[in-house]
């Protein structure tokens, strides 16, 4: 199985991130001129195991996902990161990350000061807050926080895995 993005974020600014070869297309979404979509080879409804065993194509390399480290949250106990996509490789323009929230854990209020945020929800459950209102989380579900909101994200009791992306790039 291997998995790639296409991230065309801000159209203007942001060339092809990444490219996989004889996939097919599973998933695509359009958020106020943000493009991604998600590819697999056999058009499979993709599970956790296709993110932490995929293949990332960014800039001419071949990156295994699996082998990147997760990374404990600094501020966030029963959080961790997986960083897949950093600025440094898109001009800036996004960055993409795998994040492992354990059951009942939480990534509590914060914000992105001039970055915009787009989840994707891979497994699990929970629900994230953004200002004052809540939205559930459960697989397949697509979260967009606009730049600079306060949000929060809190996992149930089977954890939550999900996909962050963000314009301009957090890291």
């Amino acid at each position: 199985m291997s998995l790639c993005f296409y991230s065309f974020g801000f159209l203007d600014k942001l060339p092809l991130v990444a490219r996989l070869q004889h996939s097919k297309i599973i998933q695509f979404y359009d958020l106020n001129d943000i493009y991604f979509c998600i590819h697999n080879q056999n058009n499979d409804i993709m599970d956790t195991n296709d993110f932490n065993k995929g293949k990332l194509y960014i800039n001419g390399e071949c990156v295994d996902v699996e082998n990147l480290v997760w990374n404990e949250h600094s501020a966030f106990k029963g959080v961790f990161l997986k960083h897949i996509i950093r600025g440094e490789s898109t001009d800036n323009c996004l960055s993409c990350h795998l994040v492992k929230i354990n059951p009942g854990c939480e990534i509590g209020i914060h914000n992105h000061a001039g970055k915009t945020e787009l989840h994707e929800i891979i497994s699990g459950m929970g629900h994230c807050m953004i200002e004052q209102t809540k939205f559930d989380y459960h697989k397949g579900v697509i979260g967009f926080i606009p730049a600079d909101k306060n949000h929060s994200v809190k996992a149930e009791n089977e954890g939550l895995l999900l996909l962050a992306k963000f314009f301009p790039a957090l890291l």
